[in-house]
């Protein structure tokens, strides 16, 4: 398979990989940049903002951790998509736009280019300015260069920027006196600028809390933080006035339209007028081309294919829906890459997700067990990812008990870069077994079994449904009479682990009264899961 990687990526061909886990891709994914080796930007498509941020968080563990607080740049850049319909009235979410442009920026500026990319098909349905535009409205600050304070504010507020008293996000900056503070989307801190005159004197890393120093730095990135940028009011203001004029949009609501833009009013669903901000809309796959120098690989192409077909439906069905309303509307082809654009731009290295094994509760380990001596007679290296000190730590004294040899990872290493059985700190999604590669990864979820927002919201409404006013199970004692917000009273039994597969979980034991008790219920024992 690896020699078939080489000449694709040497010759810009495509691979299919059928039935690779979820876990592998990930993994593969983190491989890639050095299998490359040619500095080419990876770019991970997976269908949708949410299956693209799980692949994100494994891909940051299978390249040894989480990212450097202290580094300038991060080596992989997430390029979000836009979570609002450009027709249903509404804005995106300010830090998703952010994320998304400063994201571009970097794929125009070679110097700043991430090693990987990871992204949806959702996002790169919707166009967005073209990369020349955004790269000529960057600027890069530095120790002992002469600037314009107010000037410098201007661009800043031009370029989408919040003007606050305190920087709390990026995205924002605050003035006072010969010091600016800016909150840059490529800075892991704000950065306090202090001018003498009009000469930056130095430039500091603060924390935005404490406002103390963390490290000076020689130079700082800025560039805009959302498309609907202001490329000059004549502009703006003839391009709306000629496509109003094309659908026959009345004189007076454009005007209006015009004025509210040329005040440099921000309003709700101003992302709908971003055609009218730039002679032209583009893919962001423009930008991932830049210099042919993207490698591509895509998980689960046939369902990229349905999220952008999906994105087609719904703003056809919005758009017919808005058309010869009360606002200005422009059709989806102005917002949206077609399938065939988006296919067109690709060069594609494919992957089709499968599913991950589980082996259920840790306390009946042998199925663990026995998969990491099948994989070590087989020559595997086993990583084990913990997602807690307190579960490697149980997991440790689990499998040393067994006789398996086990070690702590070092930091920073890498899954299945050592020979052996280890386990490592992180909480990737999905794990994988690949006896082509030699590896095993084995997650926490494998393991323990799912941990989710969910069930933890679940576990609290039940809790809180049983416990009433009641702090703490400790402070009950077997006998109890408790008051269900739902079951209504029972005795309480105790908490006991009910085996309902695996992971096994712990239970309430709470014993209904009969019916012809003074306060009532149903004859029986009743448990209540997921506490």
């Amino acid at each position: 398979m690896w020699a078939e990687l080489h000449t694709a990526l040497a010759t810009g061909g495509a691979v299919t990989i059928h039935g690779a886990t979820a876990g592998w891709s990930a993994w593969l994914a983190a491989q890639l940049p050095e299998v490359d080796g040619n500095g080419a930007v990876v770019v991970v498509v997976a269908p949708d903002d949410a299956a693209a941020r799980r692949l994100e968080a494994d891909i940051r563990f299978f390249r040894g951790g989480i990212a450097d607080p202290a580094a300038a740049l991060d080596e992989i850049a997430a390029l979000p998509g836009i979570d609002v319909s450009p027709y249903a009235d509404l804005s995106p979410d300010r830090m998703c736009i952010v994320e998304r442009v400063a994201t571009l920026y970097r794929l125009t500026q070679p110097a700043l280019r991430p090693r990987l990319v990871v992204t949806s098909a959702e996002a790169l349905v919707r166009r967005t300015m073209p990369p020349a535009e955004l790269a000529a409205r960057g600027r890069t600050l530095r120790k002992g260069e002469m600037i314009d304070r107010d000037e410098l504010a201007g661009l800043l507020v031009a370029g989408g920027w919040t003007r606050t008293p305190v920087v709390d996000e990026p995205g924002t900056f605050a003035v006072r006196g010969g010091v600016i503070d800016v909150y840059a989307p490529l800075a892991p801190h704000p950065v306090r600028i202090e001018l003498f005159g009009d000469e930056i004197d130095s430039l500091r890393w603060f924390d935005a809390e404490s406002q103390r120093t963390l490290r000076t730095v020689e130079w700082i990135h800025l560039h805009p933080v959302r498309e609907t940028v202001n490329t000059g009011a004549g502009d703006v203001r003839s391009r709306l006035r000629a496509y109003a004029d094309e659908i026959a949009f009345p004189t007076k609501a454009t005007r209006r339209l015009i004025e509210q833009l040329e005040e440099g009013q921000v309003f709700v669903g101003i992302e709908a007028l971003t055609p009218a901000f730039h002679d032209e809309l583009v893919a962001p796959a423009a930008y991932l081309a830049l210099g042919d120098r993207a490698r591509w690989l895509i998980v689960d192409p046939e369902a990229c294919r349905r999220a952008v077909g999906d994105a087609w439906a719904d703003a056809e069905g919005r758009h017919a829906e808005k058309r010869g309303g009360k606002q200005l509307t422009y059709p989806p082809a102005r917002h949206l890459v077609t399938v065939d654009e988006l296919v067109d731009d690709l060069r594609v290295l494919r992957t089709e997700l499968d599913h991950a094994r589980t082996f259920g509760d840790i306390e009946h380990a042998q199925p663990l067990v026995a998969a990491i001596e099948r994989w070590r007679g087989d020559g595997l290296r086993v990583a084990i990812a913990c997602d807690s000190q307190s579960r490697s730590d149980r997991l440790f004294g689990v499998l040393a008990a067994r006789g398996v040899e086990v070690r702590l990872a070092a930091p920073g290493e890498r899954p299945g870069a050592v020979d052996g059985v280890a386990l490592i700190a992180g909480a990737p999604a999905h794990g994988f077994a690949s006896r082509r590669d030699r590896v095993a990864v084995v997650t926490a979820a494998d393991v323990f079994g799912q941990r989710t927002h969910h069930a933890q919201r679940q576990r609290k409404r039940a809790r809180d449904a049983l416990l009433g006013g009641v702090g703490d199970f400790s402070m009950l004692s077997p006998g109890d009479y408790l008051v269900h917000q739902r079951h209504g009273v029972g005795r309480y039994q105790g908490l006991e682990k009910i085996e309902v597969g695996a992971p096994s979980r712990e239970g309430v034991n709470l014993a209904a009264l009969p019916r012809d008790s003074p306060v009532g219920g149903k004859i029986g024992p009743l448990w209540i899961d997921a506490l």
